[in-house]
Order: C-alpha cells, then structure tokens, then sequence
C-alpha cells in the first residue's frame, strides 16, 4: 500500500477496469484523476443450443492454482453439487483450467459426472458443450473476466455477488440467478435446466449486452478520450 500510494501520487491520473475500483481507488488514495473503461474481452464463439441427446453439462473455468477459484470449486462439488445431482443424475460438471489440486484431481478420477480438464489450449469448445455456466466465488476482489467471457458465450450464467462484482447488480435480468449459499445456488442451477427455453432467451440478450459493453471498438474509443484529456 506504501508503494501504491507513492506511485499513484505522482502519477497524471489512475485508470481502472470498472466503477467500483474506481470509488475504491477515490476513496483511499484521492489521486488528482480516476477514470475506468470496460476492458476489450469480445469474443466470438458460434453459439449453438446444447445438444438436447447429451446430459447437461455445468461449465466453470478457472486457474485452480488461485486459492479464490480452488476454494470455489470445492464448495461447488462439495455443496452443490450433490444438490444438483439429486434432480439432474446425468448431469456433469466441468472445471476447466489448469493446475488443479490433488483433491480435486482426486474428485475426478471417483466421481464419474465430475470432469477435470487440466489447462486446455482453448476454451471453445467447453463453452459450445456447456449447459450452464457458472461463477461459484467467493472471494477476490475486481473484475472477473470469467464473468464476462460467460456472458459473451451466450449460455445462462449462474454466480455469486462476489462474482458479478463491477460488471452487473445482483437483480439484473441479464444473469440468470445470484445466490451465495449452496442450495439458492443450486437451485439456480436446476431451474436453468429445467427451464432451457427460458434460460437460453436470457443468454442471448446477455450475449447480446456484453458484445456492446466490452468491445474492442468501444475499448479503443473511451481510450483516445481519456488519453486526450492528459494533452490537452
């Protein structure tokens, strides 16, 4: 905190990745200009509807090697998890990323509906396969880009407040259910499911939002404005 203080002090301004670690920054270090921009993470993956012939699939990505998406995972299979199962028996679920610990290695090789994928060079295809995307944190602070990679992926998303902090409030339509204890999480899960037609209707206009808000064009855009208020 002594180095950010120092550094922010003699810096022209302070630019972040949302509104709240913008208020964030205000309020602890006042520099002389804070701005914040949506970061560029458009992505383009050609959504199709899951297949209705496989079981579902629940999607979360992550490097497990961060205590914030290992703790996560944990509570999902431990908590969850069973919870969904008990409705949905075929169900998966999917963690994809890399170094994933022992016990979670060790959960994938007993339980025939866990998935440990390991580091993948792509995501793409876990994104097409995937029923429901979710974002089980809880911990870690800014934006998290999982978020909104779920969001561009067009499939209903299902998180924790701490996992849509700066990107959307917790009543909005865009995401399809927010819950911080297990069974409010599973049961948004399970309801995504059972209600796919729904589900999906969300996804799109949830697709269709991000595509605009985190853009490569509209990135570069609030960029050159910014940067133009420092020469003027």
């Amino acid at each position: 905190m002594r180095d950010e203080r120092r550094l922010i002090g003699a810096a022209n301004g302070v630019l972040t990745l949302s509104q709240k670690d913008a208020d964030l920054m205000q309020t602890l270090y006042a520099p002389r200009v804070v701005n914040w921009v949506n970061p560029p993470l458009d992505f383009q993956i050609p959504i199709e509807p899951p297949s209705v012939n496989q079981p579902a699939r629940i999607l979360f990505v992550g490097a497990f090697d961060r205590t914030e998406n290992a703790h996560a995972a944990h509570w999902l299979l431990d908590n969850v998890w069973p919870l969904v199962r008990q409705v949905f028996p075929d169900a998966r679920v999917v963690l994809a990323g890399s170094s994933p610990d022992v016990r979670l290695q060790k959960r994938g090789e007993a339980d025939s509906s866990v998935e440990i994928t390991g580091y993948l060079d792509s995501l793409d295809g876990e994104y097409r396969r995937a029923s429901v995307i979710v974002v089980p944190l809880h911990q870690g602070a800014g934006v998290k880009f999982k978020t909104i990679h779920a969001l561009l992926a067009g499939r209903p998303v299902v998180s924790t407040r701490i996992g849509i902090e700066g990107i959307l409030d917790p009543d909005s339509p865009l995401l399809w259910a927010i819950a911080d204890d297990a069974e409010s999480f599973a049961h948004g899960i399970i309801s995504a499911l059972g209600r796919p037609d729904d589900a999906a209707r969300v996804a799109t206009e949830a697709k269709a939002w991000a595509g605009k808000m985190y853009s490569d064009r509209n990135f570069q855009a609030d960029i050159s404005k910014i940067y133009s208020g420092y020469h003027r």
